[in-house]
């Protein structure tokens, strides 16, 4: 199965979970699932966009010229005031223009004559330096659709617009389960024919940079019982657990099995792609999700950029074709590898005149997690080609958040 048949596979099996209403300050990073719209006119009346003064632009065709100031309008006053011909008003950034003025001169085109005098310089544009009613948004207009992800922007806007509680997506509440019965804790002393377990805290790490829930985070022996219970206690939990190890065809790979007698259904086991070929994904009746990576943590942190985090995405509510973080990069070098599955390349970006450039990461292979930390994320490198030409431009996952 290729790469992009196993994603349509996720998609058809998944559906974003249920909305809920988040106060604005904890909504960051959620996906609304209900538009917001403008409750008024956008400004909702013409505001000074400069502190200076407000006046009729036909006073000031022959400049320099006198003008009487009779009053001020600050930002949030509700006064209005008449303004005649011949007449200024003082007004503030963000104050409403009086309705018989039709322009505002920045206080740095004028000078002050007299407390009750001002004396502007050069001619101004009719209507400059006003913020025209509704010219951002008018009342009733979808500000922010569905499926947009709320950041400091979002969230600006709909505190704006009055929404102190947009309805989002739930987000997935996520279970890690390493499997290997050669695996300790961290803080273990290891003897040579054992591992500490890496992939866990790694992918805890990546689920915590994108910000999803991890609810538990854990590790079991390879016996098929042991496994089958974790799993079920786990799903009562979590909406989507996580399992490193043990999903290959070897005497000790017990987590298929495991899934079935569990209750999950899989839909996918083995992808065409390079490192990272057994992959499985489950789903169980009730809609929980279950998705297996290999133990090289190469081959895991492919699996967690290339599905998990798109997969999670996809539950909290943002569309299919956005859940992939790509962009394309020139190659600084050739890239020579054996055709016929998906390759997933490390690489580090610089920068050279003409923009982003990726050089790639030497590497003992999938295990080779020290070499892991060097990279800024992977290139793709198409099935069929065997020689990816330096200067080619190829699409880039970057596994770094700031990149």
């Amino acid at each position: 199965m290729t790469p992009r048949d196993a994603w349509q596979q996720v998609i058809a099996h998944t559906q974003p979970l249920p909305s809920m209403r988040l106060d604005l300050a904890s909504a960051t990073n959620y996906v609304l699932s209900v538009p917001v719209v403008a409750d008024r006119d956008v400004p909702a009346a013409n505001r000074s966009a400069m502190d200076g003064y407000a006046v009729h632009a036909d006073d000031l065709r022959h400049c320099p010229v006198t003008l009487k100031k009779i009053g001020e309008v600050p930002a949030g006053s509700d006064v209005v005031p008449a303004v005649a011909p011949g007449e200024c008003v003082a007004i503030y950034t963000g104050a409403n223009v009086p309705p018989d003025t039709d322009t505002v001169v920045m206080v740095e085109d004028t000078e002050s004559v007299s407390e009750n005098q001002v004396r502007f310089m050069k001619p101004p544009r009719r209507g400059q330096h006003i913020f025209i009613k509704g010219e951002n948004a008018r009342r009733g207009e979808v500000l922010l659709e569905a499926g947009v992800v709320l950041q400091a922007a979002e969230v600006g806007v709909c505190a704006a617009v009055g929404v102190d509680r947009p309805s989002v997506y739930a987000k997935p509440r996520v279970a890690i389960l390493s499997t290997g019965s050669e695996l300790l804790d961290v803080a273990d002393d290891v003897a040579s024919h054992q591992l500490r377990n890496s992939n866990g805290p790694m992918l805890v790490a990546g689920l915590n940079a994108s910000g999803f829930n991890i609810v538990h985070c854990s590790a079991v022996d390879d016996d098929e019982t042991r496994v089958i219970k974790a799993i079920g206690e786990l799903l009562s939990e979590c909406d989507f657990l996580i399992l490193t190890g043990g999903v290959s065809v070897g005497k000790y790979d017990v987590v298929p099995e495991a899934i079935k007698r569990a209750g999950g259904t899989i839909h996918f086991h083995k992808i065409g792609i390079k490192p990272g070929k057994p992959q499985l994904f489950a789903t169980t009746g009730e809609g929980k999700v279950l998705y297996g990576l290999p133990g090289n943590p190469l081959s895991s942190m492919i699996g967690l950029q290339e599905f998990i985090l798109p997969a999670l995405k996809r539950l909290s509510g943002l569309p299919p074709e956005r859940c992939h973080t790509r962009f394309h990069v020139r190659l600084g070098e050739d890239i020579v590898s054996k055709a016929g599955r998906v390759r997933h390349t490390m690489v580090v970006l610089t920068h050279d005149e003409n923009g982003l450039v990726a050089m790639p990461v030497e590497s003992s292979g999938s295990a080779d997690l020290v070499a892991g930390a060097k990279a800024d994320g992977a290139v793709i490198i198409a099935a069929d080609v065997a020689h990816a030409v330096a200067g080619t431009m190829v699409e880039f996952c970057p596994w770094r958040p700031f990149v």
